[in-house]
């Protein structure tokens, strides 16, 4: 099996100063640097710059929302697992939310232990490839979905690995000679 997601950082976007600064504090411990910041602007700018590990975001932010958010880093390398936190968001949101990328949902008020919980969720659980394969019968080739998710796995561990073929195969629990022939192959 390959190694667990290395964590080293995560990105707490939060308007609310007091929530922000007791998030960052919570997450402290499992994460070598936690940064903060308000507003979507500001975390695209950030984790464009620097994509963290985690990102731990209210759904409500004074210029957008999660949605907006997720929509704007999608095509970030490497993805961040996101955490979204709020009191306001209705099941239609929660559930863009998790078309969207996020693999973890915590209503507010937001408890250490319900914290840890969604983070270890985000994480350590790989996305729940299944529905959407379900979702693409009938629409697209079983040829390309294959090569869209290897394309999409072997860039995502490229990206963590930041370059690194030998450790991009053992996150993707393969040989590197295979790795190095999907590549030739793209």
């Amino acid at each position: 099996m390959a190694p667990a997601r290395k964590t080293e950082s995560a990105l707490v976007v939060e308007d609310h100063a007091a929530t922000r600064r007791a998030l960052m504090e919570a997450l402290r411990g499992r994460f070598a640097r936690v940064d903060g910041c308000a507003s979507v602007r500001a975390a695209v700018k950030r984790i464009r710059a620097a994509p963290p590990d985690l990102l731990v975001s209210d759904f409500a932010l004074p210029d957008g929302d999660a949605e907006a958010l997720l929509d704007a880093i999608a095509g970030c390398a490497p993805a961040p697992a996101v955490v979204i936190i709020s009191g306001a968001a209705e099941p239609e949101q929660a559930f863009a939310l998790a078309a969207g990328g996020a693999r973890a949902y915590v209503s507010k008020p937001v408890t250490l232990e319900r914290l840890e919980a969604a983070v270890a969720l985000a994480l350590e659980t790989p996305a729940p490839l299944a529905a959407h394969a379900r979702q693409s019968v009938g629409k697209l080739p079983l040829r390309d979905a294959t090569e869209g998710v290897r394309d999409a796995m072997v860039g995502e561990a490229l990206a963590r690995t930041r370059g690194s073929r030998r450790g991009a195969a053992r996150l993707l629990g393969t040989s590197r000679q295979l790795l190095q022939y999907l590549l030739k192959r793209s």
